[in-house]
Order: C-alpha cells, then structure tokens, then sequence
C-alpha cells in the first residue's frame, strides 16, 4: 500500500500503526480490498466530522470498482447530494437495474436542477443504452447549465458522431476543446 491508508488519519481512534506515519501508505482502493465499510470506517468518520461527507459518494465508486457492493450501498446512501445520486444511477446500471438507475438520475436532476452532473450522468448513460434522442436532450440541458465545462459538450459529440452528424460531432469537439484543461480529458468515447 502506498497512497493514502486513511486520508486523514489524525484522531485518536486511528488504527494501529497508522496515525505514525507522517506519509500515507494504502489506496483508497486497496484499503476497500481488506476489508469491509467496518474497516474503511476511519475514513468515513473523518470525512463526516470535517464536514466532508459529500466526499463518500465518491468514495463509493472506489468500493464499487474494489468489488464491495455492500459498502457500495452504504456509502451511496449516507449522503443527499447530487453525486450520491448520479453515481447510484452509475452502479445500478452496471448491476443491470436501468429502472432503478433512471430513478436515481431523476433524484439527481430534482434535487438540483440547475447543476449539470446530474443531466451529463444520465445523457451518457441514456447514449450507452442507444437512446441517442434522450441522450442529447440531457447533455444539451447539462452543456445549458454548465456552459465552461468541456465534458458534456465531448459527450454531446460522442452522441451526434453515432448518429453519423459528423460535422455537428466536431463542432461540439471544437467547443469542447475550448474549455478542456488538457486533452487527456477526453478519456475514451462514450
């Protein structure tokens, strides 16, 4: 382990061992990897008393990829932000629950509806189920109210490329590529 054990392993209930240590030694991912939410609760206990506790919607994910549903689950619903509920739409949908993963974008986009990740969540998904229409009606809504951010406007290419609107797809590249911090943020095609 190498990168952050607890990432903020400074209170007097840390694990043995690992309040010592000036530099952090596990992953996330790898702390997942040993065990249940009981073991990673350090870290969830510090994240809710620094009033951080929007980060265990993302922590989730990380359980998710370290194949730990249970503490997936729990994670997700520890919190009511927007990304607790888009990245609960994300996991149910790689479960194969696309009902229930629609619900949860829909929780997302009623829960805030004038931020964009919840609307960019559901077009990319909506776009890997083939619903190229849906899809580009909800990344337009999400490019509407997130007009800098570069990767709805990628998403939104993706989408127009499929549908074989070559010159559109480019277009919103070009536009993307304006408010890209880099080009390694394109990642891969949706």
């Amino acid at each position: 382990c190498r990168f952050a054990t607890v990432l903020f392993c400074q209170w007097p209930g840390c694990p043995q061992g690992l309040h010592s240590s000036p530099t952090p030694r596990c992953s996330v991912r790898e702390y997942f990897a040993l065990g249940s939410l009981a073991r990673a609760s350090p870290i969830v206990a510090v994240l809710i008393s620094r009033g951080q506790s929007d980060w265990l919607c993302s922590l989730a994910r990380v359980a998710e990829a370290a194949s730990k549903p249970v503490e997936t689950d729990s994670l997700l619903q520890s919190g009511t932000f927007v990304d607790c509920y888009r990245y609960s739409g994300d996991t149910l949908d790689g479960r194969n629950d696309w009902a229930g993963a629609q619900k949860a974008y829909a929780s997302a986009v009623t829960l805030a509806p004038d931020l964009p990740a919840g609307y960019y969540s559901w077009g990319v998904a909506l776009a890997k189920h083939g619903d190229l229409d849906g899809a580009i009606a909800k990344l337009e809504a999400a490019n509407h109210r997130g007009p800098h951010w570069a990767d709805p406007l990628k998403a939104w290419g993706d989408v127009l490329e499929k549908k074989g609107r070559a010159q559109e797809a480019l277009a919103k590249y070009d536009e993307a590529l304006k408010y890209a911090k880099e080009r390694k943020a394109f990642g891969k095609p949706i």
